[in-house]
């Protein structure tokens, strides 16, 4: 990395980062935390195009349609933008083209065996977790995939309203020794990310089962109203935990995201999910994700950009 890359990441990562709730769990005020929430939420409110897919009901025709096949293009149709509006999740299968899975999963099998054959665009690193969980993760140009990133530039204009770099991730998670898990806070916790609008991008070149710890959302409950305001206002912990959040939740579905092999499927994080525990002894996961908050941040609420 050279030193203008280091700066610009440092920007972008301690100073115009989207505002997450680290301020609602450091601060007992009631007053303080609602002029906090009012401020921002009313920044992204101004914005006509995250009004859209957050702030307006559902349709009275709502129906749970969420997932989709890719079309020859590799286009995202209005029938996929008003549904991803409505339930907050959408699922595409068969979304690349296998030519750019074959490249990405040779990129995660650098990971997986740390070859160091892939030029990253930074040094690749590992972590583990209570010795439960082995993590290796590194980070790619988004423009060495450019069907994944014309997926990304397609939602982030309709999203957001302008194209959005995304901050992606690779990630290799091998279960080391298998322990029926404690529910974690922040991970198989049902809870929210942050109180702005905000979403990830999730690819699997693999399949993702019931036991391989998959995703979970809560449809519709993205969407911003008084009770969303309330429950933010209100939180400990900012899941399902805190007594609110039965109020968001409400007779909603809960959506568990298993996958056929080639998946891509995204997700409005304001809302409540989780992933599942591990259940299978020898699983391991290989995926993509795709950030916004670093790249669409305060600058963007504040001058709606």
């Amino acid at each position: 990395m050279n030193l203008a890359y280091k700066i610009k990441k440092f920007i972008n990562n301690r100073i115009l980062r989207t505002p997450g709730v680290d301020f609602l769990r450091k601060t007992s005020s009631l007053k303080k935390k609602r002029k906090h929430i009012n401020f921002w939420i009313s920044r992204s409110k101004s914005n006509k195009n995250i009004n859209n897919f957050f702030f307006k009901s559902a349709g009275l025709q709502k129906k749970n349609i969420i997932r989709f096949s890719s079309n020859k293009n590799f286009l995202v149709t209005e029938e996929i933008f008003s549904s991803l509006a409505d339930n907050g999740l959408i699922i595409i299968e068969n979304a690349l083209p296998l030519e750019e899975r074959a490249k990405i999963i040779l990129y995660l099998e650098d990971l997986k065996n740390k070859k160091k054959e892939i030029s990253w665009l930074e040094k690749t690193f590992s972590k583990t977790r209570n010795d439960e969980t082995s993590l290796n993760v590194g980070i790619p140009d988004i423009k060495d995939f450019p069907v994944l990133k014309n997926y990304s530039d397609q939602f982030t204009k309709k999203i957001y309203g302008k194209y959005v770099i995304p901050s992606v991730e690779f990630h290799y998670l091998k279960l080391l020794n298998y322990i029926e898990e404690d529910k974690i806070r922040g991970e198989t916790y049902l809870h929210s990310d942050r109180f702005l609008p905000h979403f990830k991008i999730f690819y699997s070149p693999y399949s993702i089962g019931p036991g391989d710890a998959p995703f979970r959302f809560c449809l519709g409950s993205h969407k911003i109203n008084d009770d969303y305001l309330t429950f933010f206002e209100n939180s400990n912990y900012f899941d399902e935990t805190d007594i609110n959040c039965k109020k968001i939740m409400n007779n909603k579905t809960i959506e568990t995201v298993t996958t056929e092999p080639n998946t891509l499927y995204l997700c409005f994080t304001n809302g409540i999910h989780s992933r599942s525990p591990f259940l299978n002894s020898n699983s391991e996961r290989n995926m993509v994700f795709l950030q916004y908050v670093k790249r669409f941040n305060k600058l963007d609420y504040l001058l709606n950009l």
